[in-house]
């Protein structure tokens, strides 16, 4: 306990220090700068104490270097007994600095002026009624209970700043929004790890995206965010991510420049705006492992190098998005895709110029309906491996290869849906079942259905002006339809050979069938 029999009062710390007096045990401050400013307390002397170094708070040592002060046991402590002011005027930076040095957290009521933004990192920690302003911003000292936004680059110059000071945060029922001002902005890798990530928004220019950049260089397989271990955000939106020194000759990509523009991993989730525009990433969005990410309409990938869009072992939601020009030499290039069990719900969305398929379900599960998948290099719509896809009022014109295919092992849905323009129209082959109840052919450069080694296609659907066969069946296939309408193809309306078979037909004469039809 202090002994206050033989107090002094005194105005403030400065006449603390000046006392020399051995009689003298205590003394009680008004003031740390003048009575009544808040930092006052009663200070005891600490006989024998020469190792202590003097805090600029609790413990004072006096000009000449022999007493050392010490503030009271049960003498309120707080950033003003370190010479905090808290009136919006005073510099208080290195008052709270300092207290922050001594493990003091309270904050009383005030407007606290701070030039050093890393105090920030410390919002939540602190304690009271009072506020930092930091570059005329007010932020409420303690867990977050309503929202605030970070601007970037007036709060902090870098966007990776930012997140490492929210990653600190102690959100409980209010919301964290960092605002990226229009620019351009040159960023590495950034992987946020941040509590109640939900409650936090990364945002840039949410009507313009184009006007607020991000720039990164693809070498390291760096993705621009990276979301793993579990970790969340709440929303990403308003930018132009910009890919660099990914592409080589050719159509290729430079070794280890694999990474996303958004990869979400290890059971981790995020949700993105649909304003987002990922160019000359290798994986515009990538969800892996459990991950889940859950996509606005609106989004634009443009020359991504594998996938545009890829769930591997994940789920993504994308409706209305829009992937072209997707390329890795001649095997890679696929606009959207789910793989290895991974799911993709990508109604309503438009696929072009992607060298392998604008739409890939490969192991996985794919809601392609609504889509248009026009003018990709190979295939339009393309399950494989047991892949399943639901293709219904979709459409695929002007693929060189296959409007809509499954193979090896496959299930795909085309209700109603469209092929114009392509090799082929709708194949299936190798084990694989189509269900094209309602689907349309017209004017494809060899046939408009083909069902070929063990698989099936079934119900009513048209073919129209293809260059060959309307339907063309062959090694051990089956198509099996009520009624079929067909007119105008350069081959047979129905060609079947090496044992193909149609099921229930109807409305066809045997002039229109080939000789090696087989009809039950």
């Amino acid at each position: 306990m202090t002994d206050i029999s033989n107090i002094q009062v005194v105005d403030n710390v400065s006449v603390l220090r000046t006392i020399e007096d051995a009689s003298i045990k205590a003394v009680m401050t008004l003031g740390y700068y003048f009575p009544g400013d808040g930092g006052g307390g009663i200070y005891s002397y600490q006989d024998g104490d020469n190792w202590t170094e003097d805090s600029g708070g609790n413990v004072i040592i006096s000009t000449n270097k022999v007493r050392h002060w010490r503030l009271a046991e049960g003498s309120a402590q707080s950033v003003r007994q370190f010479g905090a002011l808290g009136d919006n005027q005073h510099d208080d930076t290195d008052a709270i600095r300092r207290a922050l040095e001594q493990g003091v957290l309270m904050v009383p009521e005030g407007n606290y002026l701070i030039t050093d933004n890393t105090l920030l990192k410390h919002l939540c920690s602190f304690r009271g009624a009072g506020a930092l302003i930091y570059n005329g911003q007010s932020f409420l000292v303690g867990p977050i209970h309503s929202t605030i936004t970070i601007h970037v680059p007036s709060t902090f110059a870098t966007l990776a700043e930012a997140i490492a000071c929210v990653e600190l945060f102690e959100i409980h029922d209010g919301f964290c929004n960092i605002q990226v001002a229009d620019g351009t902005y040159e960023v590495t890798q950034m992987s946020p790890q941040i509590n109640i990530g939900p409650r936090v928004a990364v945002l840039g220019n949410t009507s313009t995206p184009s006007n607020c950049v991000l720039k990164i260089a693809c070498t390291n397989n760096q993705s621009c965010f990276n979301l793993e271990k579990g970790h969340s955000l709440g929303k990403i939106n308003g930018f132009t991510i910009q890919g660099y020194n990914g592409h080589a000759d050719n159509g290729t990509w430079n070794s280890e420049c694999y990474g996303c523009g958004i990869h979400v991993t290890d059971g981790s989730s995020v949700n993105i705006g649909g304003a987002m525009i990922i160019n000359d990433m290798y994986y515009g969005i990538q969800a892996k492992f459990g991950a889940s990410v859950n996509c606005d309409e609106g989004i634009v990938i443009n020359r991504a190098g594998d996938c545009g869009v890829h769930a591997y072992a994940a789920s993504i939601k994308c409706n209305g998005i829009k992937v072209t020009d997707c390329r890795d030499g001649t095997s890679l290039g696929f606009g959207v895709t789910a793989e290895a069990g991974g799911f993709v719900d990508a109604t309503n969305s438009e696929a072009t110029g992607n060298y392998k398929a604008g739409f890939y379900s490969n192991g996985g599960h794919m809601w392609a309906s609504k889509c248009k998948s026009h003018n990709n290099i190979t295939h339009g719509f393309y399950a494989l491996n047991g892949g399943m896809m639901e293709a219904n009022n979709s459409e695929a014109n002007d693929n060189p290869d296959c409007g809509f295919v499954a193979t090896d092992g496959s299930y795909l849905l085309a209700f109603d849906s469209k092929a114009e323009r392509n090799n082929y129209g709708f194949g299936a082959w190798h084990a694989s079942a189509m269900d094209i109840n309602g689907a349309t052919a017209n004017n494809n450069r060899i046939h408009g259905f083909i069902v070929a080694n063990h698989a099936v296609m079934f119900h009513p659907s048209t073919s129209t002006n293809n260059a060959t066969d309307g339907w063309h069946i062959r090694g051990n296939s089956m198509y099996a339809a009520d009624s079929l309408t067909g007119s105008g193809n350069g081959g047979n309306k129905v060609y079947m050979t090496g044992r193909g078979m149609l099921s229930t037909l109807t409305n066809f004469t045997a002039s229109e069938v080939n000789t090696e039809v087989v009809v039950n």
